[in-house]
């Protein structure tokens, strides 16, 4: 009684310090901002110390698609060090023009010294700036989408996601033969034929992958991914618009 009220910014801040700090994860904001604003949501990070946040309501299912995520057996810890290198190349790319991140970066002035950038940084550092833009603009027109409800470009927008995902920002195959969420990824793909959409989820190299299966499906996607990733591994989910609290007692 007579406590305050933290909001979804400050939790999910606490919850990326716990993890940068007590479990030694090199991770961002998105995740834990997404969980404690629950529902869709919009999120800028332009001001990392105050992003911004939008929310919608609306469920996939009202269109014909279900939510569906898998569990691809791997635990990311191995991958720390991949994971790391994410947003570090991509900031050796920002300190090239002066500047700390690449949402300071205009994309022509990129194109205009990648011969340069690509003797100084290699060319794996190029391909995750690239995506970064990339993917923003994607963002933008996703989410321009699910407020008009228009669900099948939104669809063919997040097939284009995780291909820039697995091709641009790498955050999907591993340097080894172990190859789990890639593989993962490829027998979601011949399950659904061409119909939904399915990419990485979270910070990849592991973890899971987001699937969208449309409703007929559901049933046999499960099954199946379920026979080749171990039961339980393939969840149908539905958003919660309750995002997670802290409460006193």
């Amino acid at each position: 009684e007579g406590g305050s009220e933290i909001s979804a910014v400050k939790l999910a801040q606490m919850s990326q310090n716990t993890e940068n700090v007590y479990f030694g994860k090199p991770c961002g904001l998105m995740d834990q901002l997404a969980v404690c604003l629950g529902g869709l949501a919009f999120m800028n990070f332009e001001d990392s110390a105050e992003p911004k946040a939008e929310k919608l309501d609306l469920n996939f299912e009202d269109y014909g698609y279900a939510l569906c995520l898998v569990d691809v057996g791997c635990d990311l810890v191995a991958f720390t060090d991949e994971y790391a290198a994410v947003p570090v190349e991509m900031q050796k790319v920002a300190a090239a023009f002066g500047k700390t991140r690449l949402s300071e970066v205009p994309v022509e002035d990129f194109q205009a010294r990648v011969n340069e950038l690509r003797e100084d940084l290699g060319d794996r550092a190029l391909l995750r700036a690239i995506h970064y833009w990339y993917e923003n603009d994607l963002v933008d027109k996703r989410w321009a989408d699910l407020q008009n409800s228009d669900i099948e470009s939104f669809i063919a927008l997040t097939n284009a996601s995780g291909a820039s995902s697995g091709m641009y920002l790498q955050n999907v195959s591993t340097s080894g033969s172990y190859q789990p969420a890639m593989l993962a990824l490829g027998l979601a793909e011949s399950i659904l034929k061409g119909s939904g959409a399915v990419r990485i989820h979270g910070g990849g190299f592991g973890g899971s992958i987001q699937c969208f299966v449309p409703l007929a499906l559901v049933e046999t996607f499960i099954a199946q991914m379920n026979q080749w990733f171990g039961e339980g591994a393939c969840r149908h989910y539905a958003i919660s618009d309750q995002g997670a609290c802290a409460q006193w007692l």
